[in-house]
């Protein structure tokens, strides 16, 4: 799939899976990011938006606030999915 169709593309990687994402800003480029690893993650779950949280990351660069960013939904993710597989 080309990135121009949803901003964002999957490719093959060593470790696993890799996403490749473009965005006209630094902050649509960490949703269209978000976006691509919320795919990868929900598979064909069809999610709803259920509420919405402020996150406030900081970083001495770029690429280490999109680690963060990234991190960060893993674990909100991980932690919405934990609380429901084990009630």
């Amino acid at each position: 799939m080309a990135i121009e169709e949803k901003g964002y593309a999957f490719f093959d990687h060593t470790a696993d899976i890799g996403i490749r994402a473009q965005g006209a800003t630094l902050a649509e480029l960490f949703v269209k990011l978000a976006h691509g690893l919320t795919e990868l993650l929900a598979e064909d779950t069809d999610l709803k938006p259920r509420q919405a949280k402020a996150i406030q990351l900081t970083a001495p660069a770029a690429a280490s606030l999109l680690l963060a960013w990234l991190q960060e939904l893993l674990f909100w993710f991980a932690a919405g999915h934990g609380a429901r597989r084990y009630v």
